[in-house]
């Protein structure tokens, strides 16, 4: 199997993944105190990436990073896991849980169009075809 196959197979399962995991996650949604929502999964996966980062791949914590790096990388923080967080739980109270899965994997044509008007970089045919 070439690798852009594994890529694509990859892909495709962590999608469906996460479409299975939105709609388990809705079904369990009552029987959960909504702070425990909020913050395990976030402690999960920084401690995975802490230990992948740190342990497993030996890199170094970026020292020479000026200002303006740290406030960007403050704002896309508290903007991607606070705001997402305070409205999951209305989005799932309010529609489908398919819909709320279409919705959020649709970022991605977003952070695309996005990179076009910000950094100015053009998807290639496959990027395209894949977004597709």
């Amino acid at each position: 199997m070439t690798k852009r196959l594994s890529t694509i197979f990859q892909t495709l399962g962590v999608c469906s993944l996460w479409g299975i995991g939105v709609i388990i996650m809705k079904l369990g949604w009552k029987s959960v105190d909504a702070m425990t929502r909020a913050w395990l999964p976030l402690a999960i996966g920084m401690r995975a990436l802490l230990f992948y980062t740190f342990i497993i791949q030996r890199k170094s914590f970026p020292r020479n990073l000026d200002r303006r790096t740290w406030i960007i990388i403050a704002i896309i923080g508290i903007c991607n896991f606070t705001i997402s967080r305070m409205v999951k739980p209305f989005a799932l109270d309010t529609m489908p849980a398919a819909t709320y899965s279409y919705l959020t994997q649709f970022q991605g044509f977003v952070t695309m169009f996005l990179s076009i008007l910000i950094l100015r970089e053009v998807p290639t045919f496959w990027q395209l075809a894949g977004a597709g």
